[in-house]
This record gives C-alpha cells, structure tokens and sequence, in this order.
C-alpha cells in the first residue's frame, strides 16, 4: 500500500510526463518515451537507474540503426518518484505504424522486455498502440488479467523482477569488462610492435635479427590472435574454483587454439607463442581480480598470477627437463635455476613487470606529461623496453647465442639508460642495435614482458574507478 504523500508524488510526476507530451503535440511533433514498468513502490531506486540507463543506450543505438532520428537537442530525462523516464520528440514525419512494430521488437528481444515500455505518440499526443496485450512478467497471461483478478502479490512481482535486472546488469558489466580487456590486450601489442627502432626485433622499419618474418607478419599475427583475447577474460571473469593452479589448463587450451591461428596465419612462424602465454595469464588474472574487488589492484593481481602458477617451475622443469623442448627447459637445463624463463617469471608473478617495467613505463609518461605526443610515447616504450632488457635473463637471446652475449646485452641496455646526454644516450642505443644485429640477438623476451607491462598500465588506468562508477560512466559516455 503507497502512503498517501508518496501516491500524491507519483500522480504529479506522471502529470509532469503527461505535460511535457503535451509540449511535443504544441510543436506538432510526435514522441518517442521510455520507462520502466515498476509495480509497487519504490519505483526509483539506484539499481533501477543503472538499468535505466543502459536499456536506454541500447534504445538510441537500434532507433538510429534503423534510422529513427530523434531531436536530441530536445530530450529529456527525468528521475522521480514515478521512476525514471525518457522522452524525445522525433526529428521527421514518421510512419508511426512501422516505428511502433520495431518498438515492439524491441521490447520482444531484450532480455528485459516484458520490464520495458517503449511507447509512442502521434502529432496529436494519441498514443500509437498495435493492440497486442503484454504479458505478466510471472507467466505468460495477459498482464491485463493478472492485475484486474491480483493473481500475483507486489512482494512477488519486485522480487522477480529485481532479480532479473540484477542478472541484466551482471551479464552487461560481465560483457563490457572483458571485451574492455581484449581491446587493451590488443592495443598493449600492438604499441609493442610499432615501438621503432628496437634492437635486434622486428619494427616498422627493420627485421632486426630476423630473417623469416617483418612488421606486417606480427600485424596479421596480431590479426589472428585478437578474438581469443575475450576468452581468456571470460574465463577468469567466470572461474569458480578455489584452487587458482586449476586455471591454467582452461588458460593453455584457449592458447593452443590461438598458437594454431598463429601458425596458420604466418604459414609456420612463431612471432607471439611466448606472448600468447604471458598474455592468457595477464588477461585472465586481471578478469578474475575484477569479478572480485571493484578496482584492480597490482599486488592482489600478482598473487593471482602466482597461484595460478603455483610451483610450476618444479613440476614443468625439474620434474620433466627431457620432455620439454621450449627455450626456457633448454636454459634451464643448461644454466639453471636463475633462467628458468616465461614459468619462473609467471611462478613469482611478474616481478620484471611490476618491479621493473611498470614503474620506467609510467615514470617516463608521467616525464612527458599530457597528452603524450607519438614521440613521446615510443621514446616511453624505448626506456622501458631497455629496462626490462637491463634485468630479464631473456632465454630466447640465452637459448640462441651464450650465457657472455645475454650478460652482454644487459649491460649495453643499462648503459643507455645511465647516458646522462641525449646525443650520448642516442650513440649508445646505436651501438645496441648494431651489436645485436651483428651477433644475430633478438631479446624476444623482453618484448613479451613489455607488451604485458602497456597491458597493466592500460588496465590500471581504465579500471580505477569502482566496478559500479565504472559501469555508469560507460552507460553515460555511450548515451
């Protein structure tokens, strides 16, 4: 039952509505509306609103879709105690017939369609009506019905349908975060490869140590690999398991599937299998710290990553040296505990990317100031590169050349950084283009690494707000 001042203010806000209606039929013009069918009260509400708010983004992208143009300059949205609601005058002489059977299907193929009302009037305000009957949001009787004979109470009919935009909203932030991260996965690798000149790897302008691929074989690479990047997010978004280490075979069959997409698009090269991993790990962690806590946070993110990993080194290495043929089983076979490679930086959780390669990356842009000039941010990309390249006991320079030349190509790359002048820093970054040229050095792994970093700093940057704030500000923006 409303208490009789609510009743009151709902009766003067729908009477607000009624007038504003009356504003477009003064004009000549009909109108488009959108609310939300809420029985009871209250009708506003916070989750009401955010719902709100996404139906009606939806609402605009199909009425232009379809080529309903809407007066925007004219629009008005209203929140009260009626709840909230949207009303535009449309912009042309409209077939009001065909504008209120695409309405209707609408209504008929959202998920909350039997919530919504789309509704229409003429020039004349006189609402535009196909005479179908809604059904009730409970069973599939005329509404009509259900409330004339009260088949169902108000407590029934909030609570299913609170549910049902509770699970709306879900799905929308579920859907929004991980394509989100796929296109900052995407973006974080394809900054790595447009980052000119690098030493010894491929760039726009040079094959670096190279011989069988260019820049144009890592774009149709990135091509290839760039619709899996939402799974790996959907994954770890929807992952359930109390134990992290059961993620990696879901997070190594997602990459499988895109090493074959690689190797079919390159006819046999292997430009990203190291990334693919190193990646997979990244955008399933940080989908799955999302789905948690309502911002990211670096550290909790690093443990994930650890525990998804969890003493990988001894059951990948140790345990099975003779059986893998990778180039971090060789080194460490070879060399080590130290170079162990992807599984003993993945097994720590990233300590080259959150010790050393965050922290160069945002103090360079921090340095540059905004906006960050295209100059800018490759000479960014260039110091942090360099000082992932100062610290990684890289196993694909290790696996091709020595243990000297790897020693070699970290001191060379530390050295650039020391240069105090930029003529000197230039001469010196020269010389280690040149020597790993010469020596035929291409530090692939910490290209990896750095194409992991951008994607960190991108989700840090995009992913600061709540998960909530975070959600409305998109609605906005796509309104």
């Amino acid at each position: 039952m409303l208490s009789t001042d609510l009743g009151n203010s709902i009766l003067a806000a729908r009477e607000k509505r009624a007038f504003l209606r009356r504003q477009c039929v003064a004009a000549g013009q009909g109108a488009l509306s959108l609310s939300l069918n809420i029985p009871g009260a209250p009708k506003c509400a916070p989750l009401f609103s955010a719902c709100f708010d996404s139906v009606l983004a939806e609402l605009k992208r199909f009425l232009f879709a379809h080529r309903i143009m809407i007066e925007a300059d004219r629009e008005i949205s209203v929140r009260d105690e009626a709840g909230d609601f949207y009303l535009a005058p449309l912009k042309t002489e409209p077939a009001f017939p065909a504008i209120k059977a695409l309405c209707e299907h609408f209504e008929a193929t959202h998920p909350l369609g039997r919530i919504i009302d789309v509704d229409l009037t003429d020039q004349q305000g006189n609402p535009v009506s196909s005479h179908k009957l809604k059904r009730c949001f409970l069973c599939d009787n005329p509404a009509i019905v259900c409330m004339r004979e009260q088949t169902h109470s108000y407590q029934e009919l909030r609570k299913h349908i609170l549910a049902q935009i509770q699970q709306y909203l879900d799905e929308q932030r579920k859907q929004q975060m991980c394509k989100q991260l796929a296109t900052l996965a995407l973006k974080a690798m394809l900054y790595e490869i447009a980052l000119s000149p690098k030493p010894g790897l491929v760039d726009r302008f040079d094959c670096g140590a190279h011989q069988d691929m260019d820049y144009f074989t890592f774009l149709n690479s990135s091509a290839a690999l760039a619709g899996y990047f939402e799974e790996f997010a959907l994954s770890g978004y929807t992952f359930q398991a109390e134990d992290l280490s059961d993620a990696l075979p879901l997070i190594r069959q997602i990459g499988l599937a895109m090493e074959t997409a690689m190797f079919r698009e390159t006819n046999g090269v292997n430009t990203h299998k190291g990334l693919i991993f190193l990646f997979g790990l990244s955008i399933f962690a940080a989908a799955y710290l999302l789905a948690h806590h309502p911002v990211f946070q670096e550290q909790q993110c690093r443990k994930v990553i650890a525990n998804i990993c969890d003493n990988l080194v001894q059951q990948e290495l140790c345990m099975f040296t003779n059986q893998e043929h990778t180039h971090g089983a060789f080194c460490f076979r070879e060399y080590g505990e130290l170079y162990g490679g992807a599984r003993k930086e993945a097994q720590e959780g990233f300590p080259s990317v959150f010790e050393h390669g965050l922290l160069e990356f945002k103090a360079q842009l921090a340095a540059a100031g905004e906006p960050c000039s295209a100059t800018q941010m490759n000479d960014a990309l260039t110091s942090t590169l360099l000082r992932l390249m100062s610290v990684v006991n890289d196993t694909n320079i290790l696996y091709r050349k020595n243990l000297h030349t790897l020693n070699t190509v970290k001191q060379m790359a530390q050295n650039v950084l020391d240069a105090e002048h930029h003529a000197e820093k230039s001469a010196r970054y020269a010389d280690l283009i040149a020597y790993c040229r010469r020596e035929h050095v291409s530090p692939g792994g910490s290209a990896d690494l750095l194409a992991v970093t951008v994607f960190f700093y991108f989700v840090e940057a995009s992913f600061s707000l709540p998960a909530e704030q975070r959600f409305l500000k998109n609605i906005r923006e796509k309104t």
